[in-house]
């Protein structure tokens, strides 16, 4: 079920539209880019050379460039400098750097939707819970007070019983905004109303062996999860 909401909050998450639609206006920059790499229709006629200054010249740029150009025919300024590569490595470091960030954003989703669902599914056991001990703390406050009543007992007993029942019953509201702050913020991310959630179209009130083992980490981490990170790499691809 978790894998469903997971599913769901990274279709339907906002910020997960705009990553991918940065990609993309990425991925456009870099095919613009290229497109000045090819041979582009030039109508003016005429051949000419022109001396570079000393100011304008690109790194690795030669002393003279040449652009031929006759009507109807191809004009293509000779990439000899590699200004045009440089450009282009440029885009494709950008477009690199984007997908680092959809990533991470998309790591991100994925994370505060497994925190919630978690968080709710111990809330729903500590509210559970908390119940369970305000019925056995009632019946042994009634309890308390019919000894009390019959002479066997006393008003000590039946004060201790009073505070601990009440204290429990305060502890219980509480609870409960949290669970609704949980369910809310768990709508948010998968899009599905509190309602829906709380109908148990999400696994709850499972026991805790119901869900599968969490895997053991290894007591050294590999170097391959380090450079995984979003971070550094979005960092590195913008390292010209």
């Amino acid at each position: 079920m978790l894998n469903n909401l997971i599913e769901e909050s990274l279709t339907g998450n906002s910020d997960i539209e705009l990553a991918m639609s940065n990609v993309l206006a990425a991925k456009a920059q870099l095919n613009l880019v290229n497109s000045y790499r090819f041979p582009q229709i030039n109508l003016q006629g005429g051949t000419n050379q022109t001396k570079n200054s000393k100011e304008t010249k690109a790194p690795n740029e030669l002393k003279f460039s040449n652009n031929f150009g006759l009507a109807s025919v191809l004009n293509y300024e000779l990439d000899l400098w590699g200004a045009a590569v440089n450009a282009s490595e440029s885009a494709k470091k950008t477009f690199l750097a984007t997908g680092y960030s959809k990533a991470a954003v998309r790591l991100s989703v994925i994370s505060n939707v497994t925190i919630s669902y978690f968080n709710l599914l111990a809330l729903d056991k500590q509210i559970y819970l908390t119940e369970k001990l305000i019925e056995a703390q009632t019946e042994i406050y009634k309890l308390n007070q019919k000894l009390y009543h019959l002479g066997v007992g006393d008003s000590i007993s039946v004060s201790e019983a009073t505070s601990e029942l009440a204290l429990t019953n305060l502890s219980l509201p509480p609870l409960k905004q949290q669970r609704h702050e949980q369910e809310t913020a768990l709508k948010i991310l998968v899009g599905r109303t509190p309602e829906n959630i709380v109908n148990g179209l999400i696994y709850r009130n499972k026991p805790i062996d119901y869900f599968p083992a969490l895997p053991v980490l290894p007591k050294i981490l590999p170097s391959e999860l380090l450079e995984s990170k979003d971070r550094i790499l979005k960092r590195q691809s913008r390292i010209y």
